[in-house]
């Protein structure tokens, strides 16, 4: 049968370290490719989430631009609705006779210029309640100023006439710039 050989060492035999060559000429251990490959997989996943980071501002980009179409399409009629609701509760205070007519005339006087001859001209019903005003003592701004009867003109409504300028307050005109302080986005 076959002899064996037997070979005596003079010291153990050490473990032997594997390299890998690769294409650069560098050398790595199986820790250096694990980190490269989590350093690549890193930098995919970083990427991808860049993609989605960027998908979502754009998302929230045409999110922001609907919101913005869909407020400017809804604001005139938003408006135009605040406008009636002021309009009938409005018209409902004028109906129960619960506005200051004494004051809705001191202002517009306020606007007139003084020194002239001035003529205000009412509704009926409103002329009644400052003449009563006055002959009671109060109303002291309208004492001296001429006021007569016009029924063209609609509860708690005056104009104001003198030789220089026509001062008219009317219900619809206020209205109509509540509207459009609404629509500038100012308040009246």
């Amino acid at each position: 049968m076959g002899a064996g050989v037997t070979i005596q060492l003079s010291a153990p035999i050490r473990p032997i370290r594997s390299i890998h060559v690769v294409a650069e000429g560098q050398t790595q251990t199986p820790a250096e490719d694990e980190a490269r490959r989590l350093r690549a997989e890193l930098d995919s996943t970083r990427a991808q989430v860049q993609r989605m980071v960027r998908q979502l501002d754009e998302a929230v980009a045409q999110i922001r631009a609907f919101q913005e179409e869909q407020l400017h399409a809804c604001r005139d009629q938003v408006i135009r609705l605040a406008v009636g609701i002021a309009e009938r509760i409005l018209l409902k205070q004028i109906a129960s006779g619960e506005y200051d007519i004494e004051r809705i005339v001191t202002e517009t006087l306020a606007q007139a210029p003084t020194g002239r001859k001035i003529v205000v001209r009412l509704h009926p019903a409103d002329l009644e309640t400052l003449r009563q005003l006055v002959a009671d003592g109060g109303a002291e701004a309208l004492h001296h100023i001429e006021m007569v009867a016009d029924p063209q003109l609609g509860r708690a409504e005056c104009v104001v006439d003198n030789e220089q300028v026509t001062l008219e307050h009317r219900v619809d005109e206020h209205l109509r710039q509540i509207e459009q302080a609404l629509k500038a986005g100012a308040t009246p």
